[in-house]
């Protein structure tokens, strides 16, 4: 436990002056982040079909991924087809996914995905969209309201076998500590950072390096920097001497 002389500030907003970090040193970062969580080099079981992929990641919105799986085994045990989902009245999908927080959100972003996926393909499933252009694709998914940024690049990079780096309150708060971003920086400039200096077979796992990393040690109210690896060059913590 740390004394209150040594305690943390959390406030990513304590970042001193952005300068951008080189290429080299932002590898360096992703290669460190590599040693402890190992994430490239697990075996990963994602769900393939893309729609599944989308309404998981829907659910996924401001709640954990242990409420996330309660509230899809739920939905999908409660509604074997997705046609019933739209059958449905309001409030029964409401009730199957309330584990996860903002039901009724959620549920109504739900159903307007579903109306769109078969309006535009005649049924309720998504496998064609894996023959499309990763930017057609991308545009398709942000179309459809409740869909953002973070969301479609979960589908492409998940789903879709598609370049694409997702986005979070985890990723965009290491990025911004570490110096990756800057503050204000959006969902979309960040994707767009990582992108530009990262080679595409790579993206899958930094991204979830990251998060790793962001639930584990650079934790939103005390992260753990005194445990860091990253410490000696974190942007944030240079702030703090």
């Amino acid at each position: 436990m740390t004394s209150k002389k040594t305690r943390i500030n959390p406030s990513p907003e304590k970042v001193a002056s952005f300068s951008p970090l080189s290429s080299d040193e932002m590898i360096q970062i992703c290669d460190t982040l590599e040693e402890v969580w190992g994430m490239g080099k697990k075996e990963h079981d994602f769900l393939e079909d893309p729609l599944e992929g989308l309404i998981q990641t829907i659910l996924s919105q401001n709640t954990n991924d242990k409420n996330r799986d309660r509230a899809y085994t739920a939905l999908i045990k409660r509604f074997p087809h997705w046609e019933e989902v739209l059958a449905a009245q309001e409030e029964e999908v409401q009730d199957a996914i309330a584990v996860a927080g903002l039901s009724k959100v959620k549920s109504r972003y739900i159903r307007q995905t579903l109306e769109c996926v078969r309006k535009t393909f005649g049924k309720c499933s998504l496998e064609d969209l894996k023959n499309w252009p990763c930017q057609k694709i991308r545009d398709f998914l942000e179309k459809i309201p409740g869909i953002g940024p973070k969301t479609a690049a979960c589908v492409l990079l998940f789903q879709c076998d598609c370049p694409a780096f997702p986005v979070d309150t985890h990723v965009t708060r290491v990025s911004i500590r570490l110096g990756i971003a800057e503050k204000g920086d959006t969902t979309r400039k960040i994707e767009e950072r990582f992108c530009s200096f990262l080679p595409e077979e790579r993206f899958l796992e930094v991204h979830l390096n990251i998060i790793n990393h962001g639930r584990r040690l650079c934790l939103s109210r005390k992260p753990r920097c005194l445990e860091c690896p990253l410490s000696p060059s974190c942007a944030f913590v240079k702030t703090l001497k």
